[in-house]
């Protein structure tokens, strides 16, 4: 397999996981921070990062979302662009 066919592989997937992780956070926090007024500016830390606010939260509402789904999606699409630009 060459590296342009792997990037391409590595991007698809990144992307995949990372919208299906944005969507996860914002089912799980989205809608919570309208509810009580805290809106999506402070609910969008919690899509890269589980302390603080998000952590207790999370605790309190029983949230089952993991900010790391995030950053494996986000490691995979760079990974992806990164092997997609070496030329052989």
């Amino acid at each position: 397999m060459n590296a342009n066919k792997l990037g391409s592989i590595l991007f698809k997937a990144g992307v995949l996981i990372t919208m299906v992780a944005v969507v996860w956070w914002g089912m799980t926090y989205g809608q919570r921070a309208m509810d009580v007024g805290a809106g999506l500016n402070k609910a969008l830390t919690c899509l890269y990062s589980s302390g603080g606010l998000c952590g207790l939260t999370g605790a309190l509402t029983g949230s089952t979302y993991e900010p790391a789904m995030f950053w494996v999606g986000v490691v995979l699409l760079i990974a992806g662009i990164v092997l997609g630009m070496i030329k052989r």
